[in-house]
């Protein structure tokens, strides 16, 4: 498990795990390369077949310490609030960082990342796949995936799952799902505003790719009459 804590005036990402089925939890420890200044979180986590864990998480150390945008940003683990301004420059900022516990240092997968928007990782085979909510020029905040095929060592460069074009000045709060089925073709899963909406008229929808670069058009999910929910298990 991986979760957001503080420390000091920064915060940092800690880690335990548990090999006897959650009956008992080993010691805490620090993710590597998540004690630099500044805010972090948003982090997602998947163990490969060989027993591999790859971390990915939103960070943010590049705001300037003591800025009106770094001291509203108090507590990642509660996300800020989608009517506080997130600029396209501001985002520029944010980058999008994946690691492989114990084979390599953290590194950077994409910078100009809605930074309040949660990530999704799964690692089948040597693929690793992760996705997240990026900042497009002209603000557009729509879906992005990066895939390795060698356990996380190199990633290709972000592809754009879907041509929403949806601009907001702030950050939406909301972030993609990624699942892969037997074919290992990479399903993604998110919300965005419908057609001629806001964010008071949020849908789902499904895209489907066998190679995490070109993706089926967008289909709409039925949602009504269902709870706001994250799935635990990432395999479709």
């Amino acid at each position: 498990m991986i979760w957001t804590t503080a420390a000091g005036k920064t915060w940092r990402l800690l880690m335990a795990r548990s090999t006897d089925g959650a009956r008992s939890v080993g010691a805490t420890s620090a993710v590597p390369g998540t004690d630099g200044p500044g805010t972090r979180g948003w982090e997602s986590v998947a163990v490969d077949p060989r027993g591999r864990v790859v971390v990915a998480w939103v960070d943010h150390r590049e705001w300037e310490p003591g800025s009106a945008t770094a001291k509203s940003e108090k507590q990642p683990a509660s996300h800020a609030s989608h009517e506080m301004s997130d600029s396209e420059e501001k985002a520029g900022l944010s980058t999008l960082l994946v690691t492989t516990l114990g084979a390599n240092a953290p590194r950077e997968i994409a910078r100009s990342v809605c930074y309040c928007c949660k990530t999704s990782l799964v690692a089948v085979g040597n693929d690793v796949h992760v996705v997240w909510r990026h900042v497009f020029p002209g603000n557009e905040r729509d879906i992005a995936i990066a895939t390795s095929r060698d356990g996380g060592q190199r990633f290709s460069a972000p592809a754009r799952v879907s041509n929403d074009r949806w601009k907001f000045d702030g950050c939406p709060d909301n972030g993609p799902t990624v699942a892969i089925d037997r074919q290992r073709r990479a399903h993604v899963f998110w919300v965005t505003p419908q057609e001629g909406g806001d964010v008071s008229q949020m849908v789902m929808y499904h895209a489907v790719s066998p190679d995490g670069r070109a993706f089926s058009p967008r289909q709409r999910i039925t949602t009504k009459g269902l709870p706001r929910a994250r799935a635990g298990r990432h395999r479709a």
